[in-house]
């Protein structure tokens, strides 16, 4: 586990954080949210409201 985290952390060091994180912003706004917003509903409609909220939950 620590050798791990230490290639994660020596790989991400490698970018200046904001950058990274503007890179990531855009990246899971346009594409990974968007379309998992859209699978969501998609199966909400087809399935219970009690299996969306079970699967889909998180805190929100």
């Amino acid at each position: 586990d620590l050798e791990s985290d230490g290639i994660v952390q020596y790989e991400f060091d490698q970018f200046p954080v904001n950058l990274l994180n503007e890179v990531l912003e855009n990246t899971i706004s346009r594409y990974i949210k968007l379309d998992v917003i859209q699978n969501t509903e998609a199966i909400c409609k087809k399935e219970s409201k009690e299996w969306c909220k079970k699967h889909y939950s998180n805190g929100d």
